[in-house]
């Protein structure tokens, strides 16, 4: 419980100056303007891109972020936002319909 520390934030805001080992990231996966409040949790305009140009700043040295992303996107689209890292798919699952991928962004 001291080690896992969880919040709600655009991205980095609450966590100027701060650097973290490990950061594990759902994004919203489809591009596009948000309908609503509750489409933020579907739908981006930016988030892969403002992700990746900030990560380096709240990543330890050796470390790294875990992306949960799905195979109902173009996944090859929303990593390439990620080139100036190594990306590493690490896990998988299949899940009724789709299958749930963990990459790893170092």
């Amino acid at each position: 419980e001291d080690r896992v520390h969880a919040c709600h934030s655009d991205l980095f805001a609450a966590f100027t100056g701060q650097k973290f080992d490990v950061i594990l990231f759902n994004p919203p996966y489809f591009r596009g303007q948000p309908g609503d409040a509750l489409d933020y949790a579907w739908r981006s305009v930016d988030v892969p891109e403002r992700f990746a140009a900030a990560l380096p700043d709240y990543l330890k040295p050796n470390g790294f972020a875990l992306i949960v992303l799905t195979t109902k996107i173009d996944i090859k689209s929303f990593l390439s936002a990620f080139k100036a890292f190594d990306v590493e798919e690490v896990a998988s699952q299949h899940v009724i319909g789709e299958v749930w991928k963990v990459y790893k962004i170092s």
